[in-house]
């Protein structure tokens, strides 16, 4: 009678592993799915490839359309975009390369702009650039999620 226990303990236990193992292992939410942390699931059929795009809660986000011409666009991952009419500052927040940061702030110094503040050091980064018209905001570091270097650029017009 004990071996018969023991084989129908064992046996029941196979199965619950079985079972559960086909719930927990591989599975993943269907694209498009909001995941328990709020994270909305997409693969990647549906990640947007081109330069200059990401991805913020599902939706493709670019630089804002009325960027400024006379302010430099940096490669990257756009996380984040917003302007507004009037004496409002623009705003763009991407993932770009390590040496993007230093590239920008000097293409603005070689387009008259001067740096007013930079605090930068090992790869946290934050420097103000400033022309007759413009308020430059460069703050960068290691992002959080991705590992790679964040950049907030900030621009606002002078009045």
């Amino acid at each position: 009678m004990g071996a018969v226990r023991t084989l129908s303990v064992w046996v029941t236990a196979a199965v619950l592993v079985a079972a559960l193992s086909g719930c927990a292992g591989g599975q993943s939410a269907p694209d498009g799915a909001v995941e328990p942390d709020g994270a909305v699931v997409q693969d990647a059929a549906t990640e947007p490839e081109s330069e200059g795009t990401g991805t913020v809660a599902g939706e493709t986000v670019d630089w804002p359309s009325d960027w400024p011409a006379e302010l430099p666009r940096v490669a990257g991952t756009v996380l984040n975009a917003n302007s507004a009419a009037g004496n409002n500052p623009f705003n763009v927040e991407l993932l770009v390369a390590d040496d993007a940061i230093d590239n920008l702030a000097a293409e603005l110094q070689a387009n008259g702009f001067v740096m007013t503040n930079d605090m930068s050091s090992g790869t946290g980064y934050m420097m103000t650039l400033q022309d007759a018209s413009w308020q430059v905001d460069l703050n960068g570091g290691i992002h959080q999620d991705s590992g790679g270097l964040y950049l907030r650029y900030n621009a606002q017009p002078k009045s």
